[in-house]
């Protein structure tokens, strides 16, 4: 069936004093999916960080998130698991140096779960990785 409701997205920061950023950001979408059977999901999520300037360029930055993946079946299909909702859930945390007033490199360091009624959709995963960002 096509989807019929409603899709959001919002995303609020805030600074204090400076040099303590908070984030928070919500969501609620249709994506599709790889799954001819259900073939879109509707995500419902929020996320969430704090950012903390230590001294000079340095900042440190923890965030979570919590994430809903509720499936959509194809009319008349054979599924394995009907109106399957699948979990998503991460925290994390990282390292930032800024190059001068507009560039930042962060070092990051995120867990990444989801949570499934299909096994060879569930993982459990440590992420490296590393972010660049401008400002203009």
């Amino acid at each position: 069936p096509g989807y019929q409701g409603s899709t959001a997205s919002a995303d609020l920061t805030y600074t204090l004093l400076g040099t303590t950023r908070f984030t928070f950001k919500a969501l609620r979408d249709v994506e599709y999916s790889y799954d001819v059977t259900q073939p879109y999901y509707l995500e419902t999520g929020v996320d969430g960080s704090v950012a903390q300037q230590l001294f000079g360029p340095v900042d440190i930055v923890a965030r979570g998130g919590l994430h809903h993946l509720a499936y959509r079946d194809q009319e008349g299909a054979n599924v394995q698991f009907v109106d399957r909702v699948d979990q998503l859930k991460s925290y994390g945390g990282g390292i930032g140096f800024h190059l001068g007033k507009d560039f930042r490199l962060g070092l990051n360091v995120d867990k990444v779960r989801r949570e499934s009624e299909v096994v060879e959709h569930r993982y459990d995963n440590l992420l490296f990785g590393t972010s660049f960002t401008y400002n203009f």
